[in-house]
């Protein structure tokens, strides 16, 4: 299964990485520009146009406390956290982190995928704790 994700992305021109027997890699921002170019038929500028204004919009969209939702990638959401109490590790000096908003993704199903490697027991493949 791995195997075939490797291939892929090294098809995509992405680096790649093992780490752990999983198949690690990052993706740029010139990276994504060559990829969309590769599959519109645009050439690199208009490519890395149309994926930073993309980019801008999703980011301007969550700004303003909207759902950005792409079917078949997933769905991006904006939260608000509360502030708490938390500890400073080197001191152990309670500290007071603030309220804040972030940025939530929700995967899609086709996006979904099974994470667990191969061999793993049956409840690590389904996510249950113990």
């Amino acid at each position: 299964m791995y195997a075939a994700k490797e291939a892929v992305l090294k098809a995509m021109g992405v680096g790649i990485e093992a780490v752990f027997g999983l198949v690690m890699a990052v993706i740029t921002g010139s990276s994504i520009a060559e990829a969309v170019a590769a599959e519109s038929g645009f050439t690199g500028v208009e490519a890395a146009r149309a994926a930073n204004a993309m980019l801008r919009v999703i980011a301007q969209s969550l700004q303003r406390g909207e759902r950005v939702s792409v079917p078949g990638f997933g769905a991006f959401s904006v939260r608000d956290r509360k502030g708490r109490t938390g500890h400073n590790p080197a001191t152990g000096k309670a500290i007071r982190i603030e309220a804040k908003r972030v940025v939530k993704f929700k995967p899609g199903k086709a996006l979904q995928f099974d994470a667990a490697p191969s061999g793993a027991s049956k409840s690590v493949r389904k996510g249950v704790r113990r």
